[in-house]
């Protein structure tokens, strides 16, 4: 009898020792890297009326056309912004005005081009009051050229939505001459999809998991330069120009 008992009691050890080794989890190993996804971060955008603007005679067509103080464009460039190809957001022209103020488009100029401040990229363009008779007057021969490897976007201006077709943005668009006036009409404005535009401003880096950046987080802008800090040079060339950027997700990779 008291061998029995021996014996079942050895077996009741045994079972429960051989479920703690099965219950028992490995303890999760550190992961090794951090991935990011981040978004370039552009202008809030800018807005024109004939009330925030001058208006400039054209004699030729006696009509007046509204000019922006700092012509193309205002505000563009003197921050953050100049790392990201200059671009905004939105950019809304409008020609509501009372009916003493008779105005019929924009002088966007820009009045020469010595260093890059034509936005690149628009991401919605708000036309407000443009009928055909209107105008918008850009200065073609001072637009930079950001493609060099694509003939066909030289001197153009890409934008990804607007509340008017591409084919009646263009039709109002002309070259600018220097008296204030339209010369040649022009095909600036090039219209992309909504997933060429998250191809341009969303990326996806792989960073190394330290303390450093493990104090990153979701929301936090951060500069280019200061990710090329953090990242292997093998993924350096994509941001190596741009920024800053918004982190908009971060994962854990084992």
């Amino acid at each position: 009898m008291k061998k029995l008992l021996l014996l079942s009691l050895t077996i009741l050890l045994f079972s429960c020792g051989s479920n703690n080794s099965v219950d028992e989890e490995p303890e999760p190993s550190e992961p090794s890297k951090i991935s990011l996804t981040v978004k370039e971060k552009w202008d809030e955008g800018l807005s024109y009326n004939y009330q925030n603007t001058s208006q400039r005679y054209c004699q030729s067509e006696d009509r007046e056309y509204l000019r922006p103080s700092n012509p193309f464009i205002l505000g563009v460039g003197q921050s953050y912004t100049s790392l990201n190809h200059y671009s905004i957001e939105t950019l809304e022209l409008s020609l509501d005005a009372p009916s003493n103020v008779e105005v019929f488009g924009f002088n966007l100029g820009p009045i020469s081009a010595p260093s890059i401040t034509i936005p690149k990229y628009i991401n919605h363009i708000e036309l407000v009051g443009f009928d055909t008779n209107d105008k918008i007057l850009l200065n073609e021969g001072a637009l930079h050229n950001y493609h060099p490897n694509d003939t066909s976007l030289k001197r153009k201006i890409i934008y990804f939505s607007s509340n008017v077709s591409e084919e009646f943005l263009n039709s109002l668009v002309y070259d600018k001459s220097t008296d204030f006036c339209p010369s040649s009409p022009e095909q600036i404005f090039i219209k992309k999809s909504e997933e060429e535009y998250n191809n341009i401003v969303i990326k996806e880096i792989q960073i190394p998991y330290n303390e450093e950046n493990i104090s990153l987080r979701v929301g936090d802008l951060v500069l280019g330069s200061n990710l090329l800090q953090r990242v292997p040079c093998g993924n350096c060339n994509e941001i190596r120009d741009n920024g800053p950027y918004t982190i908009i997700g971060k994962e854990y990779i084992d």
